[in-house]
Order: C-alpha cells, then sequence, then structure tokens
C-alpha cells in the first residue's frame, strides 16, 4: 500500500505515475497542470486529490478499477478520455469546469452522480455508458460536438 503526497509539484509531462499497482492514494496539492496519459491503470488506487489542478491533457485518470474518490474544485479545462473505465467510481463534482474533449467520463459503471455547474462545451461521447447514473446537473452547457 503506498499513499503518494507531493506537494510542491507544480506540472507534470507525460506517462506518468502509469501501471502502479501498490498506490492507493494520491495528493497533488500545488499540481496544476497535468501532460498525457496521467494516473492509468492503477489497480489500488482509490482516492485522489487535485484542489490546485486547473488543466489536463489525454488519458487522466484511466482504467483504475478501484478509485472511489476524486477532488477537483479549480479544474477548468479537459483533454480527452478523462476519468475513462473507472468502475467503482461513484460521485463526481466539477465547480470550475468550463470545457471537456472527446470521450469524458465514460464508462465509469458505479457511477451515480455527477454535478457540473460551470460546464459551456463537451466533446463527442460525454457521459458515455455510465449504467448506474440517476441524477447529473449541467445547468450551463450549451455546445455538444456530437
Amino acid at each position: 500500500m503506498i499513499k503518494l503526497n507531493l506537494p510542491n509539484l507544480t506540472s507534470v509531462g507525460d506517462n506518468f505515475l502509469y501501471y502502479n499497482q501498490s498506490l492507493t492514494a494520491v495528493s497533488f496539492p500545488s499540481l496544476t497542470s497535468v501532460g498525457y496519459d496521467f494516473l492509468s491503470c492503477n489497480k489500488s488506487l482509490t482516492s485522489a486529490s487535485f484542489p490546485s489542478l486547473t488543466s489536463v491533457g489525454d488519458y487522466f485518470l484511466f482504467c483504475n478499477e478501484s478509485l472511489t474518490e476524486v477532488s477537483f474544485p479549480e479544474l477548468t479545462s479537459v483533454g480527452n478520455q478523462f476519468l475513462f473505465y473507472n468502475e467503482s467510481l461513484t460521485s463526481v463534482s466539477f465547480p470550475s469546469l468550463t470545457s471537456v474533449g472527446d470521450s469524458f467520463l465514460c464508462y465509469n459503471q458505479s457511477l451515480t452522480s455527477a454535478s457540473f455547474p460551470s460546464l459551456t462545451s463537451a466533446g463527442d461521447y460525454f457521459f458515455f455508458c455510465n449504467q448506474s447514473l440517476a441524477e447529473a446537473s449541467f445547468p450551463k452547457l450549451n455546445g455538444y460536438s456530437k
């Protein structure tokens, strides 16, 4: 079991924390931007905290089957394949998010609720195949590319 806290990390390039089977929790209090393929395929990861993160690239939090909890209070934009195949994730809230790329929140089988009060635009396959979703809020969404 590994809990990782990187308090001074502000930016990350590509392929960071990929296939770490013992990683259970991560915290990045100062991280503001992330490149491609970040935190993917970490089988035991259950929670991730990103209080300062504002933008992310593609393949972010992809295939983390034990992930149940995420926090992104400052996130404003994301690339493609964000929160994709996280089978245990039950609820998400993105208070500052305004735009998302393709394949956003797809195949999260346990996801029951989602809140996006600031989201205005979304790419293809937005909220695709979330079988348990019971409640979702997108009051400002005015653009969808599909």
